[in-house]
């Protein structure tokens, strides 16, 4: 069988949810200056409209803060190289070597902008 080789960039779980979790403090220092700022700009306005005003600008920031911050991450290069029946998986300092047979399943979703890769074996997810 031909030896194959597939190089992506992308994050492993945990660092997106580090990430996310920074993400918590200026996303609820955002929401409420938001909604503290408009009641004291425009004290007649509906409660309501404050909220998605809110909420759109607190999910806008957000966004943005995470893709700064996921530019800082500088080892984002997976590997998998594939020869005969083995894989052997490279990610940072993470190794991960199997037999196609053991494979249990493979997820992928997304499209080309976004994508969730995951591999499970008896023993591990990746």
């Amino acid at each position: 069988m031909k030896d194959r080789e597939f190089s992506f960039q992308g994050l492993d779980f945990k660092t997106e949810l580090k990430l996310a979790l920074v993400l918590i403090i200026p996303g609820l220092c955002t929401m409420l200056g938001v909604l503290f700022g408009g009641e004291l700009l425009f004290p007649k306005i509906h409660f309501l409209k404050s909220v998605a005003f809110a909420s759109v600008m607190t999910i806008g920031i957000c966004m943005i803060t995470l893709k700064q911050l996921s530019r800082l991450v500088k080892e984002k290069n997976w590997t998998i190289n594939i020869k005969d029946d083995h894989f052997h998986i490279t990610f940072r300092n993470l190794n991960y070597q199997f037999q196609a047979s053991e494979i249990k399943m493979i997820k992928n979703i997304g499209n080309v902008g976004l994508r969730y890769l995951t591999i499970k074996t008896a023993d591990q997810t990746i």
